[in-house]
């Protein structure tokens, strides 16, 4: 009797020990995936001061769509490409306060959901504006293991 109380404790704690191995395991991997994540968006950020026109098209997948605050919409790296290079003509000057992810839904280990915002200065025609761009991101861990934007909607504005 002793021995199959003994048993099932046995049992009973290699169970709940797996449990928070696996809860541990789990907010690792979250935690790796976010880390890589802000990554690739600061990466942008550093990209757009610069006028980096191939890195910033590089964080988009090649059949990507990009949707901006007046609903204009971009398909494909050649229509992504085009809008970075005007955009990033019609300014003089692009300074990142902070870029920040507000939430993150973990998919799988190669797809991921990101809410995040940025707020930056930016000088246009001599005006300088801050803004704030709240932002959704849906991204894919391609087979190289670099996370690339799928799709993206920006909510760009002036604040006051």
């Amino acid at each position: 009797m002793i021995k199959k109380i003994l048993l099932i404790s046995i049992s009973c704690l290699a169970f709940i020990v797996s449990l928070s191995y696996a809860a541990t395991n789990e907010k690792q991997e979250v935690a790796v995936i976010k880390a890589a994540l802000q990554a690739r968006i600061n990466t942008c950020n550093v990209a757009l001061e610069n006028k980096d026109l191939k890195t910033l098209s590089s964080i988009f997948l090649d059949n990507a769509t990009w949707i901006q605050s007046d609903a204009s919409t971009f398909n494909g790296t050649a229509e992504i490409e085009a809008f970075t290079k005007t955009y990033c003509d019609s300014y003089e000057k692009y300074t990142p306060h902070a870029i920040i992810i507000d939430k993150l839904i973990v998919i799988s280990d190669t797809e991921a959901q990101t809410y995040s915002h940025v707020v930056y200065d930016i000088v246009i025609k001599g005006k300088k504006e801050t803004h704030n761009n709240p932002f959704a991101d849906y991204w894919v861990k391609g087979s190289d293991g670099v996370w690339r934007v799928a799709y993206e909607i920006n909510a760009d504005g002036v604040t006051k």
